[in-house]
C-alpha cells in the first residue's frame, strides 16, 4: 500500500476505525477486514489518480511560469537598451537638423561674400567641410531609422510576449479552479464513502442478525455472502 497516500488519507482512515469500534465490530474477523481492506484499495486508487493529476498540471505551469519569466526579463533589457539608444539617437538626430540648418545659412552666407583671391582656398574647405558634414548626417539618420525599426519589432515581441502570458495566467487560474473543483470532490468522495461504507456495515450487521435468527434452519437460504456484500460495495463506489 502506498506510504504516502496512507499518510494524507490517514484521518479519513481513523474515521473508518472509529465508526467500526462504535458499532462493536470486530477488526480482526476476517470478513471485515477483507471489507476493510477493499475499501482501502478503492479508495487509495480513485484518490492516487487525481493527485497525480494535480501534480503534473502544478509542475507543469511552474516550468512554462519559469520559462515566461526568463523570456520576459530578457526581452525587458534588450528594450531598455534599445530605448536608452534610441533617445541618445534622438537627440544626436535633433542636433544634426539644428547644424544642418546653421550650415545651411552659412552657405548662403558665402555665397553672398564677393569672391577674393585671399579667402578663395578657406571658402573651398568650408564647403568641403559642408559636404561631409551633410553626408555624415544623412548616414546617421539612415542607422536611426533601422534602430526605429528594430525598436518597432521588439515592441510587437513585447506585445506578443504579454498576450502569452495573459493566456498562461488564465490556464494557470483554470488549474487552480479544478484543483478547488478536486478538492472539494475529494470531501464529497470521503462523505460518499463513509455512508457506502456504513450501508455495507448494516448490510453485514443484518446478515449477522439473520443468521443467529435462522441457526437451526437452512442458513444459505438467505444469507448475505461476504463477496455478494462486496460486489454492492464495488457497484456503490
Amino acid at each position: 500500500m502506498n506510504e504516502i497516500c496512507l499518510t494524507q488519507n490517514h484521518h479519513i482512515f481513523q474515521i473508518l476505525y472509529q465508526y467500526l469500534q462504535k458499532h462493536g465490530m470486530n477488526i480482526g474477523n476476517s470478513q471485515m477486514t477483507k471489507l476493510f481492506e477493499l475499501f482501502i484499495q478503492t479508495y487509495e486508487s480513485t484518490y492516487q489518480r487525481k493527485e497525480i493529476r494535480i501534480s503534473q498540471l502544478n509542475s507543469k505551469i511552474f516550468q512554462i511560469t519559469q520559462d515566461l519569466n526568463n523570456y520576459q526579463n530578457n526581452i525587458e533589457r534588450q528594450y531598455s537598451v534599445i530605448k536608452n539608444i534610441k533617445n541618445k539617437r534622438e537627440k544626436l538626430h535633433f542636433d544634426l537638423d539644428f547644424k544642418e540648418s546653421h550650415l545651411h545659412q552659412i552657405e548662403i552666407s558665402i555665397n553672398q561674400i564677393k569672391t577674393y583671391p585671399s579667402i578663395t582656398q578657406n571658402i573651398c574647405d568650408l564647403k568641403e567641410g559642408i559636404r561631409i558634414c551633410r553626408e555624415r548626417y544623412l548616414l546617421l539618420k539612415e542607422e536611426n531609422e533601422e534602430f526605429n525599426k528594430i525598436q518597432t519589432s521588439l515592441t510587437q515581441q513585447k506585445q506578443q510576449l504579454k498576450n502569452r502570458y495573459k493566456f498562461v495566467l488564465d490556464q494557470i487560474q483554470t488549474n487552480l479552479k479544478f484543483y478547488d473543483e478536486f478538492k472539494e470532490n475529494s470531501i464529497n468522495l470521503n462523505q460518499r464513502l463513509i455512508k457506502q461504507l456504513k450501508t455495507v456495515i448494516e448490510l453485514f450487521q443484518l446478515n449477522q442478525k439473520r443468521t443467529i435468527n435462522q441457526k437451526y434452519t437452512n442458513i444459505d437460504k438467505n444469507t448475505i455472502d461476504i463477496d455478494d456484500t462486496s460486489i454492492l460495495f464495488i457497484n456503490l463506489i
